[in-house]
């Protein structure tokens, strides 16, 4: 640390972070949810609609269920 100062916890989130956070929920939390639901199933192959826009045949990836756990 540098000038001795003590760490502290973010308390709060800043305001600015407010629409990446709401983007990535709107987005990325889709995907990974349809993405092990899909998993689970034993598809191959997903489908979903983020923000108004539908996307098929998207892979299943393991990776995205790593990143939701």
């Amino acid at each position: 640390m540098r000038g001795g100062s003590q760490p502290h916890f973010v308390d709060a989130v800043p305001d600015d972070a407010a629409a990446l956070l709401r983007e990535i929920c709107e987005t990325h939390l889709v995907q990974y949810r349809e993405d092990a639901a899909a998993y689970a199933r034993g598809d191959t192959h997903f489908a979903m609609t983020v923000q108004g826009v539908r996307y098929a045949k998207l892979p299943v990836s393991r990776f995205r269920l790593w990143c939701l756990e």
